[in-house]
């Protein structure tokens, strides 16, 4: 019999890094590119078929994506009631693999999404829609899900510990518990329920005419032809470096010390962020609170906006995971940032063109200055990037998917490190 997922198991706050990281295998192994892996817990709960996300329709970066959030809104509760419900396809992979047994893919047949489309939008005011038109945000409605139907246990090792290595392999075993252990120097384990997604597709929620439609083909060539240079990622990150030197010392060490505070807090950054798209800003408690009386006390800069320069920092940090966090906070502590910065850079800049999986070699000049603890801590950030490089060898090949977690990483330790300079 299944157990029921108890979530008071589950620290709400946080992000699991194995939970992520499995979904992305997952999605992987299936090889739909399409597909999008859920990357937190809490959101493998609450997206189903048909549920509304909405994501920022334009970041401060457009180097790293935005995180679709869902209201658990369902295009069902904005459009008229009908007798029949949208026809569904249940697929199972050919193929079993040691993931992929777990998982069965929902989707929603053309001619389902045509009868869908003739559906009108409820007459009386819909008071969500009107908050997302008054944000800004982009709305997309979820077509097909990869989901689990059966329960298991998600269990993650690390070799070693923090100290001595940062090769975290994943694997999955069938089991009814429920629960959860995080710990960067143990096992970490993960209960997953049956009906869980772990994956997603979506399609655009347009309105026009007082109707709606779904745009099914998106045109990225003038975003892909942005992304190709490093040297554009590069010219932004320091254009926040220079907004930066614009600020007071007090000012920085406050915002730094307090961010800190919060690494490895998924949804206190993310709050702090929502906060700071409010007008007047919004109120919170802890670290969070203190960046926002901050900065409503530093309103009288006159040529730069404080608050655009944290919301960008903390776009890049909500970007990495949990496990990164623990890391740069433990790279602040060693004050390693620089010379992380520059491996990170060394990475990038020659291979940021490429589509294509190719070779490159760690400079061992820029591996010197880390020693020991920072050797593992560094190796430790690129893995969770999704590069395979191991402290034994300094041979690794370059992924396209490491791309937006490396460019934010950069980010990220680029501007801490000018931050923490006295």
């Amino acid at each position: 019999m299944t157990k029921i997922c108890t979530f008071l198991l589950f620290a709400p706050s946080n992000m699991p890094s194995p939970f992520q990281k499995t979904c992305e295998l997952l999605v992987k192994e299936i090889g739909d590119k399409e597909m999008l892996p859920v990357t937190s817990f809490l959101d493998a709960t609450k997206i189903h078929h048909f549920t509304i996300l909405r994501t920022k329709n334009r970041g401060l970066s457009r180097f790293w994506s935005q995180p679709d959030v869902t209201d658990e809104v369902s295009i069902m509760d904005i459009l008229e009631k009908s007798s029949s419900e949208p026809g569904i396809v249940i697929l199972r992979p050919e193929e079993k693999t040691m993931g992929t047994q777990m998982v069965e893919i929902i989707t929603t047949p053309l001619g389902s999404l045509t009868e869908l489309l003739k559906r009108k939008l409820r007459g009386q005011e819909l008071p969500y829609l009107e908050e997302c038109w008054k944000l800004g945000v982009d709305l997309y409605v979820v077509t097909e899900t990869m989901e689990l139907f059966k329960s298991s246990e998600l269990h993650a090792r690390s070799r070693k510990d923090i100290s001595g290595s940062a090769s975290i392999p994943w694997k999955t075993m069938a089991k009814g518990n429920i629960g959860v252990k995080y710990d960067l120097r143990r096992e970490k384990k993960i209960g997953v329920q049956k009906g869980m997604v772990v994956a997603y597709k979506k399609k655009k929620l347009i309105f026009r005419n007082n109707g709606w439609g779904l745009l099914l083909l998106e045109d990225d060539k003038k975003k892909k032809t942005f992304e190709e240079y490093f040297k554009y990622l590069q010219k932004e990150v320091f254009q926040k470096v220079e907004e930066l030197n614009a600020l007071s010392r007090s000012f920085q060490d406050t915002m730094l010390n307090n961010i800190q505070a919060m690494l490895g807090n998924h949804e206190a950054l993310q709050e702090l962020r929502n906060m700071l798209e409010q007008e007047p800003l919004g109120c919170l408690n802890g670290p969070g609170g203190t960046i926002l009386d901050v900065l409503r006390e530093n309103s009288e800069y006159s040529y730069v906006n404080p608050k655009y320069f944290i919301s960008y920092l903390l776009e890049a940090i909500i970007e990495l995971s949990d496990t990164q966090h623990a890391l740069l906070a433990r790279s602040m502590e060693k004050k390693i940032l620089p010379h992380q910065q520059e491996l990170v850079r060394s990475i990038l800049e020659p291979n940021f063109k490429y589509p294509w999986c190719i070779p490159f070699t760690l400079d061992p000049q820029l591996l010197a200055p880390l020693q020991g603890e920072g050797v593992a801590i560094t190796y430790g950030l690129l893995q969770e990037c999704g590069l395979r490089v191991e402290p034994s060898n300094p041979r690794s090949t370059w992924d396209l998917e490491a791309k937006k977690p490396l460019s934010a990483l950069y980010a990220s330790l680029t501007i801490l490190h000018w931050m923490a300079k006295a």
